[in-house]
């Protein structure tokens, strides 16, 4: 087995989450008299923490009216019939963590990683979660992966992580992790390019 266990982004990962996520915000930031993102414009940002997302699609505005945002994000209802798992994902997911240890590290809230392992009845599977309330810096900052190496217990050279976007390659790289990225044109620094998630098995695996 070349990796002893895999950590996994979920947007753009494990599910296609623009529509929901960019409905999610135009109702958050509708609250506040702002009109929210175009699908368009999340896909381009569909990877940042709502911290940093709120600031993106309502500028200039108080820290104070930040906050507030912030804290209004459990009230509001999330689509999650705009989700679309990844049709690989049902068989890969159960087939990896027969064999070895799995965590989620993503830049959601965990109140929202938890509803997706609900969702997607991944729950079972996944023994790590890593959420953007677990450390101060993010991704493309190496600390959510450091925080998921400590919790395994594993050496960076032995932990593969999946991720979509340029950041998590970056973050991998900074962890010292090899990464896949899913993607259809992978960046030059990614260990493993995936055309489709199935591909995973086979590198997990060294078939």
């Amino acid at each position: 087995m070349k990796y002893r266990a895999v950590l996994f982004d979920i947007d753009g990962v494990l599910i296609e989450s623009v529509r929901a996520n960019a409905q999610f915000y135009r109702d958050l930031l509708g609250a506040f008299g702002f009109q929210g993102p175009t699908d368009e414009m999340q896909a381009r940002h569909n990877h940042l923490p709502a911290k940093r997302a709120v600031r993106l699609y309502a500028p200039d505005q108080s820290d104070a009216l930040y906050e507030q945002m912030l804290a209004r994000v459990p009230d509001i209802p999330y689509r999650e019939d705009l989700l679309v798992l990844n049709e690989d994902a049902p068989t890969l997911i159960p087939t990896l963590a027969s064999k070895l240890p799995l965590g989620l590290v993503s830049n959601r809230v965990r109140s929202s990683i938890e509803r997706f392992v609900r969702w997607s009845k991944f729950e079972p599977h996944f023994t790590t979660i890593v959420s953007v309330e677990d450390t101060v810096e993010h991704k493309p900052h190496p600390a959510q992966l450091l925080h998921a190496l400590r919790q395994l217990q594993l050496a960076a050279r032995d932990v593969l992580y999946v991720g979509d976007a340029e950041t998590d390659v970056q973050a991998a790289t900074a962890a010292g992790m090899p990464v896949a990225q899913f993607a259809p044109q992978p960046h030059a620094a990614a260990t493993h390019g995936l055309r489709r998630l199935a591909e995973l098995e086979a590198i997990v695996f060294g078939r």
